[in-house]
């Protein structure tokens, strides 16, 4: 009896899901996120809970009664419903200043509630690699309206951040779409690349016609009025302005079956458990890892592998160095391959007063001049010591 009730332990685990987004108050926009969790729904694995970020969205929506869930409330519900193994994604677009909001979140209700779940796994937003953005940019260009020609241009919203790596990340990606296709563009509401930097080159292209789609998870707010809205200072405004004939295409990326599958695979990837951050993450030499990464080549040097990540955790741990990093040390009878990095200087030579006065009786002894025992003195520096300090 014993040995089935151990077998039956693991069995006893629930998976849950909690989907994380800004947020819509706009019904219309709803059918991205609702398309989203129902692809995590269809799986049949554990009970899916819906969650927005947005204060100002859910009290809105509360008003009128359609209450959302928060991140907190989302993960005390999983709670109840039994879950011990929460898995949450994140449905922004970069990790920039919501995606790190959201993981203060997750830390802070873990706090509050130790104990409650045995793992806490928290996938990438969107775009977090290469192979992510390549894959965006495939699944956008193929959504495009079947009645484009050649010469009519797209221009793509995304929201932006001046704060945070969201800003980069945007950057990377409008390299990427202009870079496949020379008549899509790019631009942000918000951060360094605003649309006031790519309508001189949509103007100078020549193009009659330029397709409007919003880069964002839904076609909300910022789509329907700051892209396609009928205000003067709207995208579509300023490019009929310039002689252009706007058409809006708005479609929310969380329709696309695509983009659907970014974010199933960054959940069924994720590595890093909140709910146990004393546990070493993987790594890629040697260590496991997220099984995306599997097949890729360890990083090598002239020495072999680079060493394992020092554990910023644990102070304790011997890799843990402050303006240091260590390299693998020679082996006996070998040159040394590497030096070790440090931000510290080494020790000047002594001048010629300092080797020329003779020590005091205490010193000589091995005392300080109150009498207590000293410490053993640096012996100055050799020329092979300046050698490998430099």
């Amino acid at each position: 009896l014993l040995c089935f009730l151990l077998a039956a332990v693991p069995a006893l685990a629930k998976t849950g899901t909690l989907l994380v987004a800004f947020g819509t108050s706009m019904e219309s926009a709803r059918p991205a996120i609702d398309g989203i969790a129902q692809v995590y729904e269809q799986r049949n694995d554990g009970p899916v809970v819906l969650a927005f970020t947005s204060d100002i969205i859910r009290a809105k929506l509360a008003r009128e009664g359609k209450p959302v869930l928060s991140v907190n409330a989302g993960m005390n519900e999983l709670a109840r419903q039994g879950v011990t193994d929460l898995r949450i994604q994140s449905l922004h677009i970069a990790p920039a200043e919501e995606y790190s909001q959201l993981e203060r979140m997750v830390v802070k209700n873990i706090t509050k509630n130790p104990g409650i779940f045995k793992t806490v796994k928290v996938g990438y937003p969107l775009l977090v690699s290469e192979k992510d953005l390549q894959d965006v940019v495939k699944t956008v260009l193929a959504s495009l309206p079947a009645d484009r020609k050649p010469g009519d241009a797209v221009v793509l919203m995304g929201h932006g951040n001046d704060r945070g790596p969201g800003d980069l990340i945007m950057a990377a990606a409008a390299a990427a779409f202009h870079k496949a296709d020379p008549h899509v563009w790019l631009a942000t509401v918000e951060g360094a690349n605003s649309f006031d930097n790519v309508l001189p080159q949509l103007k100078a292209s020549g193009a009659s016609r330029v397709f409007l789609q919003p880069f964002m998870i839904v076609a909300g707010d910022h789509a329907n009025n700051d892209l396609a809205g009928p205000e003067e200072d709207s995208w579509a405004s300023l490019i009929k302005a310039e002689g252009m004939t706007p058409v809006a295409n708005l479609k929310g990326l969380g329709q696309l079956k695509g983009i659907q599958e970014i974010f199933l695979s960054h959940t069924d990837n994720a590595v890093v458990d909140l709910a146990n951050t004393k546990k070493p993450d993987q790594d890629m030499n040697g260590g496991g890892g997220a099984p995306f990464l599997k097949g890729c080549l360890p990083l090598q040097t002239p020495g072999g592998p680079l060493p394992r990540r020092p554990s910023l955790s644990n102070p304790r741990s011997p890799d843990f160095r402050v303006g240091a990093r260590s390299f693998p040390s020679k082996k006996k009878g070998e040159p040394a391959r590497f030096t070790r990095e440090t931000t510290s200087r080494p020790r000047p030579a002594p001048t010629g007063s300092d080797t020329d006065k003779a020590p005091t009786s205490k010193e000589a002894s091995g005392g300080n001049a109150e009498g207590t025992p000293s410490r053993t003195p640096h012996p100055p520096p050799t020329q092979q010591h300046r050698k490998e300090f430099q």
